[in-house]
């Protein structure tokens, strides 16, 4: 038995993005934001460099 799904589900779209490609790179670009938001959170608020 078969269980491979066809070809055409692998590049459909995938919500608002138009294939996984694209959604692969926002979870990549959404991590990297969070990254940077936290690193500047923390240099700035680090009291115990004062």
């Amino acid at each position: 038995m078969d269980t491979k799904l066809p070809k055409e589900a692998d590049s459909g779209r995938i919500g608002i993005f138009p294939s996984w490609r694209w959604l692969y790179g926002a979870v990549a670009v959404y991590t990297a934001a969070w990254i940077v938001v936290l690193y500047v959170l923390t240099v700035t608020l680090d009291l115990g460099a004062s």
